[in-house]
């Protein structure tokens, strides 16, 4: 990792960044890193528990953040991937993600010669910068992280999607970089998406709350006919031994109006 991508995740913490604890320095330039213990990554996360579309979009949301966080602090992640995501569940909440393991990570300095070392992982890199079994990672961008994180979320696309939703991992993962959104348009995708979707399950509890009132408004009518009925046979009882009157006049006597 580089010594200042180091540097600027400890003194800028951000709540989709999975922050070091304490690092130890050893010899040429190499260092150990302590980080917290989360449940599982994001790779591990969707294997256990199928994600629906509300789940996809908020993660969509969080990575975008993580990412604009980094690309802000000029650091280039180089390796984004399900297993290098972190999956956190605090207690009574939704899950939140972090993005973690930045060993390639590195300073766009916008000198191609910085842009050096192991950056990606097969599947996950970028054309520009994995060409026929070559890197070059001069080629390294911002966008090549939009498209290695556009894969990642490729990775764990719900069953029955929608189609805005697979419209913006296509464009995120587009073979030309000038095509790929920026994080900014894919959080405010994700916020709109995630309105959408809430919109629409308070309109089910809406519908849900008509349906409990028609229920209760039913029982209370049966109840009202139940006991109607056992009245009516309790009158129709009286009425056998009443006087022997005429029917009509006892019927008058005995069957007030209701």
């Amino acid at each position: 990792m580089d010594h200042e991508v180091l540097t600027q995740i400890e003194k800028h913490p951000h709540r989709f960044i999975a922050r070091p604890i304490v690092h130890f320095p050893l010899v040429d330039l190499k260092f150990v890193i302590v980080m917290d213990k989360f449940e599982c990554t994001l790779k591990e996360f969707a294997e256990k528990s199928p994600i629906s579309e509300f789940l996809w979009w908020r993660f969509a949301y969080q990575a975008a953040d993580g990412l604009s966080f980094l690309h802000s602090r000029r650091i280039l992640h180089r390796d984004i991937k399900p297993s290098n995501i972190f999956v956190e569940s605090p207690p009574c909440n939704l899950p939140v993600l972090k993005l973690a393991d930045f060993g390639v990570s590195t300073m766009d300095t916008g000198d191609d010669s910085t842009r050096t070392g192991n950056v990606g992982t097969e599947g996950f890199m970028a054309p520009e910068v994995y060409n026929d079994g070559k890197v070059d990672s001069a080629h390294y961008t911002k966008k090549s992280d939009i498209y290695s994180l556009g894969k990642t979320l490729a990775k764990i696309v719900p069953a029955h999607a929608s189609e805005e939703l697979l419209a913006l991992v296509r464009k995120m993962h587009a073979s030309d970089a000038n095509e790929r959104p920026h994080l900014v348009d894919i959080m405010v995708a994700s916020d709109h998406a995630l309105e959408k979707l809430k919109k629409q399950l308070l309109e089910v509890e809406d519908n849900a709350k008509d349906y409990d009132f028609y229920e209760k408004q039913k029982r209370l009518c049966e109840k009202r006919m139940e006991e109607l009925a056992t009245r009516y046979g309790q009158q129709m009882r009286e009425l056998e031994s009443a006087s022997r009157e005429p029917a009509v006049q006892a019927k008058k006597a005995v069957f007030p109006l209701i």
